[in-house]
């Protein structure tokens, strides 16, 4: 029977008006619109129809045009998920999210590599903007899972491998038991660095992306160097604004100051031109950070409230949690502490939604080191050993250990001081400074350097302390003048030692080279 197009719409409203159909409302009880009403069948009904099609033979080849089309619609909204487009199209792949899925599961079921492949590719580029890496990871590894033949074509099989693999390193928390082998089909091959690197970018600006992701998650920093210069050289204007922002997030990193204000002034400009807002979230991320270590707290709320309101305009919540707890920090610089207190608890019920026990660990970590500032000592220990807990279960062999060590055993030292137990937060800053060494993060090393100059504080040696805190400095690359515990610890010692001996102790930490600030740290928690 074929029907006529024109009278779609009355007949549509006619299985409506027979409750056969029902219009799908939104959570404010609102009729959801994505190119026009959506309607939604009876489960009851829906298994009484694909038992009827099946009856006449019709349902195989209904199923087969309904993956045909759900994989043309997103191969048609792929490339403008990453323009200004995205805000009016993540709407209507969102909303078709369970038809796109529907026919993803068909293409796995039909054993047709390429198919399930190029669509889990696809779809993949709506869960990065949204935060969803566990359904990335998810989803291509169905694909996998069809055929580990050549079926799909290498490069759509390298592409693949590799967005699996930068995504699993991503989750951060262990998907089987202890020692169990990685499902088939999905561990690393031997040979996929190579061949990554063989990509071609030109065609799509994600593969030159992923190809920096998987340098950078492999520890090939000169591949990385290298894929970030190839990539600003290639002309796609979205991806030197990622590859600017890949490049200032190193920076930052390594503690290069100068080189992350250029590369995050690059890819701040870059994104606001395209006007794609993912980027420019994490662009404003960025620049908000730079606002802090200039004593810019005005600049630094307006980067990061920008930031949350671009997320917002495309329906995201990645790292809204992140942007909350900065937001709550500077109101802690401000000496604003019920402003901050509020700012804590929306962070924390963000990540609470978010399903993510890690990012609760920072959060609860952020909570304890403020409630310890403000000398709620009992609420301080409470909300670390919530932190501590929030680690268990979390991958190993995931980077993000090291930085979450870091995060939750320096915040446990800073406790350790407010118990009055020095020896305590000396050895939970031991476990702290294993842990970012490992990461390499200087900004990272630059907190634990905080915290030893505390402990130094705390034990008397106050010219050790104030050498300490100005080496802290050398270390990130830049001072942090506004950050509560820098400005509480600079007052007290230099009322303490007067303004001469504090004034020469500074000196002496602030000469420092890397190298011998780094080591000064070593020695201090040595001993």
């Amino acid at each position: 029977m074929t029907v006529d197009p024109a009278d779609v719409d009355e007949l549509l409203s006619s299985l409506v008006d027979k409750s056969l159909l029902q219009p799908v409302r939104d959570t404010r009880g609102e009729t959801m619109q994505a190119g026009g009403t959506r309607l939604r069948m009876l489960e009851t009904v829906r298994e009484y129809g694909s038992d009827r099609l099946a009856d006449r033979g019709e349902l195989a080849e209904l199923l087969r045009r309904h993956a045909e089309y759900y994989a043309a619609l997103m191969a048609k909204a792929a490339p403008l998920l990453l323009t200004r487009d995205q805000v009016s199209w993540l709407p209507v792949v969102q909303a078709d999210r369970d038809n796109i899925l529907a026919a993803l599961r068909y293409w796995c079921d039909a054993g047709d590599a390429w198919q399930a492949l190029t669509l889990a590719l696809g779809i993949s580029g709506m869960a990065l903007l949204l935060g969803n890496y566990s359904d990335i990871t998810d989803w291509v590894g169905q694909a996998l899972e069809v055929s580990t033949d050549a079926a799909a074509g290498e490069e759509l099989r390298t592409i693949a491998e590799a967005l699996y693999q930068v995504n699993q390193n991503m989750q951060m928390y262990e998907r089987s038991p202890a020692g169990e082998p990685p499902a088939a089909g999905r561990g690393p091959s031997a040979d996929l660095a190579e061949r990554v690197d063989a990509l071609d970018f030109g065609t799509q600006p994600l593969i030159g992306m992923l190809r920096e992701m998987y340098a950078f998650f492999t520890d090939d920093r000169e591949r990385v160097a290298r894929y970030i210069e190839e990539a600003i050289a290639s002309g796609d204007e979205w991806l030197v604004a990622v590859s600017w922002a890949m490049r200032a997030m190193l920076a930052e990193n390594d503690g290069e100051v100068d080189e992350l204000r250029v590369a995050a002034d690059g890819a701040l400009r870059r994104y606001r031109a395209l006007g794609e807002r993912w980027g420019l979230s994490n662009a404003l991320r960025l620049a908000g950070q730079l606002c802090l270590l200039d004593a810019d707290l005005d600049g630094a709320t307006a980067a990061y409230t920008e930031a949350l309101a671009v997320l917002k305009e495309l329906g995201s919540r990645d790292d809204e949690f992140i942007l909350r707890l900065q937001l709550a920090d500077l109101a802690m610089r401000r000496g604003d502490p019920a402003t901050a207190r509020a700012g804590f608890e929306s962070a924390l019920a963000a990540a609470q939604t978010s399903g993510w026990r890690p990012d609760e660990a920072i959060i609860l970590a952020a909570c304890a080191r403020f409630e310890a500032v403000a000398g709620n000592t009992a609420a301080a220990r409470e909300a670390h050993t919530a932190a501590e807990a929030r680690l268990q279960g979390v991958s190993r062999t995931s980077p993000v250990w090291h930085h979450l060590n870091t995060i939750v055993y320096s915040t446990g030292a800073m406790v350790a001081l407010a118990d009055g137990d020095p020896a305590l937060a000396r050895e939970r800053a031991a476990v702290a400074h294993e842990a970012a060494v490992t990461a390499a993060d200087m900004p990272l090393i630059a907190s634990v350097a905080l915290v030893a100059a505390e402990i130094a504080a705390a034990v008397g040696d106050l010219p050790g302390a104030a050498e300490l805190l100005a080496a802290t400095a050398v270390i990130r690359g830049a001072d942090d003048p506004t950050a509560t515990e820098v400005r509480s610890l600079s007052e007290r010692l230099r009322l303490a030692l007067g303004d001469e001996l504090f004034a020469e102790s500074q000196a002496q930490g602030a000469e420092l080279s890397r190298t011998a600030a780094l080591a000064l740290l070593d020695s201090a928690l040595a001993g």
